[in-house]
């Protein structure tokens, strides 16, 4: 059983307060909960890996880099949850991904995870460690399977708006506009 993060490892993307809301859930009682980080390393990461050393070295806690796409899907789908806990983000296509595998996402309530989210993720308050644990664990509770069923359809039927097949149409008229000098 583990959370999954997958993002470039750097400060606005908020892995120190999801390592501590995964302490938190495993000082509540879930103890075999892993973490696993998927993504290169950014800036102004020392104090970060640092703080990842210890729980690495019980084999709590994975960074992996350079995951191929066919494992990276299957991580997604087998994640208890998939955690996008940014700070500040631009689109965010790992929830996205991880939507498009059946995985439940939870994340940072940042305007792009709503727009791009819907109420296909469960939120949490970006700057509180107690929220994100209260967020996630209720997420992957057996009590609440009917939920995070439910969560996980919606998931996959959010995500099937950015398809290559939906997008690339939208980006072909919008090429086609600037070129014809219709758009600015």
């Amino acid at each position: 059983r583990f959370l999954l993060m997958v993002s470039s490892i750097e400060p606005r993307k908020n892995h120190l307060r999801l390592l501590r809301a995964w302490e938190a859930l495993r000082m509540r009682g879930d103890r075999d909960l892993k973490l696993v980080f998927v993504g290169s390393l950014g800036w102004h990461v020392d104090n970060l890996l640092q703080a990842f050393t210890p729980w690495q070295e019980r084999g709590q806690l994975f960074h992996l880099s350079g995951v191929p796409s066919g494992d990276l899907r299957q991580l997604f789908a087998a994640a208890e949850c998939v955690i996008c806990p940014s700070i500040a983000e631009g689109f965010d296509l790992s929830g996205i991904e991880a939507m498009l595998c059946g995985g439940a996402v939870a994340a940072s309530d940042i305007p792009v995870h709503r727009e791009v989210y819907g109420d296909a993720s469960r939120y949490f308050d970006k700057y509180s460690v107690a929220h994100m644990a209260e967020t996630i664990g209720q997420l992957i509770d057996p009590a609440n399977k009917a939920e995070r069923a439910a969560l996980q359809q919606r998931g996959i039927q959010q995500a099937q708006q950015y398809k290559r097949e939906v997008i690339a149409p939208q980006w072909g008229e919008l090429f086609e506009a600037v070129a014809a000098g219709r758009y600015r």
